[in-house]
């Protein structure tokens, strides 16, 4: 019994602390920064591979030519 005493107030302790950390403005800029740093190096990798199949391709079907 006092150990669901004990994990439901640690629990709380948690859930606390993080709405503390998102009340604060500067840790919500922080996440949104972070979160356009990956989508804009998403994109980048979404391009690079791209243009990896694409090439891919090409040498493909120049090594196997068309009548595979």
């Amino acid at each position: 019994m006092i150990r669901f005493l004990l994990e439901s107030a640690a629990i709380l302790a948690i859930g606390y602390g993080v709405k503390k950390f998102f009340e604060d403005d500067e840790n919500i800029e922080k996440i949104d920064d972070a979160l356009c740093t990956i989508g804009d190096r998403l994109e980048e990798l979404e391009q690079n591979v791209n243009k990896f199949l694409d090439t891919l391709g090409e040498k493909a079907e120049a090594y196997f030519g068309e009548n595979r």
